[in-house]
């Protein structure tokens, strides 16, 4: 009985992290490693129920600091002061991206602390394509979750697909397609969310990311999301 209330918590808590678009990232976007010295900043809210918000929304704190240019270390605490099925202090996510070249880099995630009591550990790499002739780009991410944080059973698959259209200096659009499965059984635990979302610039440095998603498929690791809503503030800043 232990072990079944084990495994249900577990599955509880990879549908709740499926809500962001990078649930296996200290970084809730995809960004790749910024310039030396730079420092991030973001707080954000989620919610797969925006019928319901008071009651089912996540809070994420993350914060990033570029070591040099090669080299991006930075955390994410995710809190439930207002979501009933969570902890007040939900998880704790830390991680590092290492650039390899300037549109790919690796990354490496642990959460020491979340509400599996479980350690996890996400391995991945990202790649940007430039279309500036087409006025966006592409950026994509494979991410492998590993230990019973990140996948009750086998390991945890997330692929993220993410088309980019720059509207003005002002306006950037995105629409995410985060797939996600376990190498159990990749049929069964297919799950993909379509997450449509823009950055609007409200002043050097200060961005508001505003978005909405759903389920186009879900399996067992994700719970069906009819409309949910994220809302983020992201504050860039560099230190001389």
């Amino acid at each position: 009985m232990k072990k079944v209330l084990m495994a249900a918590a577990l599955v509880t808590a990879f549908a709740i992290q499926s809500l962001s678009a990078q649930s296996l990232n200290y970084d809730p976007y995809y960004v790749l490693p910024g310039k030396a010295r730079s420092l991030g900043v973001d707080l954000g809210l989620a919610t797969p129920d925006a019928a319901n918000f008071a009651d089912a929304s996540d809070i994420d704190l993350m914060g990033k600091y570029a070591v040099n240019d090669m080299l991006e270390v930075g955390g994410r605490a995710s809190f439930g002061f207002l979501n009933e099925g969570a902890d007040s202090f939900s998880s704790i996510v830390l991680g590092a991206k290492y650039a390899l070249q300037e549109n790919t880099a690796l990354t490496l995630n642990l959460t020491p602390f979340n509400e599996a009591e479980e350690i996890g550990l996400s391995l991945g790499v990202m790649h940007s394509l430039d279309l500036e002739n087409l006025g966006g780009g592409l950026n994509s991410q494979l991410q492998i979750g590993l230990l019973d944080a990140y996948a009750p059973v086998g390991v945890g698959v997330e692929i993220l697909l993410q088309p980019v259209r720059s509207i003005n200096e002002k306006f950037t659009a995105y629409l995410d397609l985060l797939i996600s499965t376990n190498t159990d059984d990749m049929a069964e635990y297919l799950s993909v969310l379509a997450l449509p979302n823009v950055d609007v610039v409200l002043a050097e440095g200060w961005i508001l990311n505003a978005g909405v998603y759903g389920s186009l498929m879900s399996g067992d690791f994700a719970e069906d999301t009819e409309v949910g809503v994220v809302v983020t503030i992201l504050r860039d800043m560099h230190l001389q």
